[in-house]
């Protein structure tokens, strides 16, 4: 069948891994060691969830020095990891049939590689996508909403067309990214986040039977 998309790119967090809880909880154990007066609400904290760490550490903490808040905040974040990210139920299923239907699959990401690796390990993902970019990576000169980390994919891919490709997020930097990069964009809505309801989205998906029914009637 002659398909429109050769090339499925996937966001991490928030699309095919839950870290919800993590980021809410680190962010609460933050509070107690550093600003114990300090509180905002779990639907406050999911927000965090997508940009870098250190771009939201530096919001919320601008009075303090960066570098220790940083560290301070991957201590937390390392131990809750292999208890609190999850898969989102059918992911994996599904992005293996995908493979199966001939696309090629990668990951964009703004996490750094260490920890995306550490990701795939905890939820059963490694040697399920061809190419992996994440933000810091050598050959990467910008991260998302930059164009570049999509651009870099297609390179890894060999892929040159943009009308091939589409880039699969949760949020509105996803978007901007794949709207930065030229390419089409699918957001999903079955986190808890808000998503902007954008008319350039090509595509608004609520679960992974909907996703899956894009790209098998496409």
């Amino acid at each position: 069948m002659n398909r429109k998309y050769k090339v499925i790119l996937f966001d991490l967090d928030g699309t095919i891994a839950n870290t919800d809880s993590l980021v809410v909880r680190s962010y609460q154990m933050m509070y107690e060691k550093i600003e114990p007066l300090k509180r905002k609400t779990p639907e406050e904290l999911i927000y965090y969830s997508g940009p870098p760490s250190e771009e939201s550490l530096k919001k919320e903490y601008p009075n303090h020095d960066l570098e220790k808040i940083c560290r301070i905040y991957r201590e937390i974040e390392n131990s809750l990891y292999d208890t609190d990210v999850k898969n989102y139920p059918g992911c994996i299923p599904a992005i293996k049939k995908l493979k199966e239907m001939g696309y090629k699959v990668a990951v964009v990401t703004n996490k750094p590689r260490n920890m995306t690796d550490r990701t795939f390990d905890v939820l059963g993902m490694n040697g399920l996508f061809e190419v992996v970019v994440c933000a810091g990576d050598k050959d990467l000169s910008r991260p998302k909403p930059d164009k570049a980390p999509i651009l870099l994919a297609m390179e890894k891919l060999n892929v040159s067309n943009l009308d091939e490709v589409i880039y699969i997020g949760d949020n509105n930097i996803d978007f901007e990214t794949a709207y930065n990069a030229g390419v089409d964009c699918m957001l999903v809505t079955w986190g808890p986040r808000k998503i902007n309801k954008d008319p350039r989205v090509k595509y608004f998906v609520k679960n992974i039977d909907e996703m899956m029914e894009v790209f098998t009637n496409e």
